[in-house]
């Protein structure tokens, strides 16, 4: 059997599933596994981050690991300055006036 005939005999079958099949069980199925699959990459990229961090100082720790978490939550691969003095100052840091 030749790869075009293969392909042509599989476009004519009918297809046994139709969306008024789906009920909304297998919605919610999908919601619950997306949530776990959520929850286990978070567990799995704090494992992660931790392990990228472990030379670092504990103060740099701190602030790698919240700017990881900014990151994370607002959905973001790169930060600039604002975000990143915002998370400095959410961490107790200020500036002192000589």
């Amino acid at each position: 059997m030749s790869i075009l005939t293969h392909f042509s005999s599989i476009a004519d079958k009918p297809h046994s599933t139709h969306y008024s099949d789906v009920t909304s069980d297998a919605f919610q199925i999908d919601a619950l596994i997306s949530q776990n699959q959520r929850r286990a990459s978070t567990t799995d990229n704090s494992a992660v981050n931790e392990a990228a961090h472990r030379d670092l100082s504990p103060d740099a720790r701190e602030l790698a690991l919240e700017i990881d978490r900014y990151k994370f939550r607002h959905r973001r691969r790169f930060i600039n300055y604002e975000e990143i003095l915002s998370i400095v100052k959410t961490l107790g840091y200020r500036k002192e006036i000589a």
